[in-house]
């Protein structure tokens, strides 16, 4: 070892080392290993982690003040991905259940649906051309028409093909 260098490996390393997130320990898994079969390994890798970054991103707004915020890179954001394994980790029916009671939290402060999936919706836009999301966006869009009063005709990532939820105004006027 070179002269000095202990000093320098000494003030490198952290006083206090922590585990590695949960989060951390499955995506490096899903990057070496075959994927299983849970919710997320149905997913490519960087869906998934991608995924987990979207409901990370839910999670935030939800108990943000501002839920006008965005954050860039998103999709990216080591805090968000962990966010949103932890409740993907559970399941389809976990990921159900949080996104049911995310948009009847949300439906208290935004009058349009759309606006309760902003970050789906971003996260859309930029990936719209690959395959490999639609998979996962289908499962959304569906939880969208089953959740939120979109009409047949909407455009949510697809059109809407038939009205499950309706306002007062839709249900008076049939």
């Amino acid at each position: 070892m070179l002269r000095g260098s202990e000093l320098l490996l000494d003030r490198t390393r952290p006083e206090n080392p922590c585990a590695p997130n949960e989060a951390d320990v499955y995506f490096r898994r899903r990057l070496i290993e075959p994927a299983g079969t849970s919710f997320l390994d149905s997913m490519p890798a960087y869906v998934a982690a991608e995924f987990c970054s979207v409901l990370g991103e839910f999670e935030r707004t939800v108990g943000s003040v501002d839920r006008l915020q965005r954050i860039g890179g998103v999709f990216g954001s080591p805090q968000l991905r962990r966010a949103g394994f932890a409740i993907a980790k559970d399941g389809r029916e976990a990921v159900n259940e949080f996104l049911t009671d995310y948009v009847a939290r949300m439906s208290r402060h935004f009058d349009l649906p759309r606006m309760y999936y902003a970050a789906a919706r971003r996260w859309w836009n930029q990936n719209l051309h690959n395959p490999d999301y639609h998979p996962v966006m289908r499962k959304i869009q569906d939880h969208a028409e089953e959740n939120t009063p979109l009409d047949r005709g909407d455009i949510f990532f697809w059109p809407v093909l038939r009205r499950n939820i309706h306002t007062l105004d839709s249900a008076a006027e049939e």
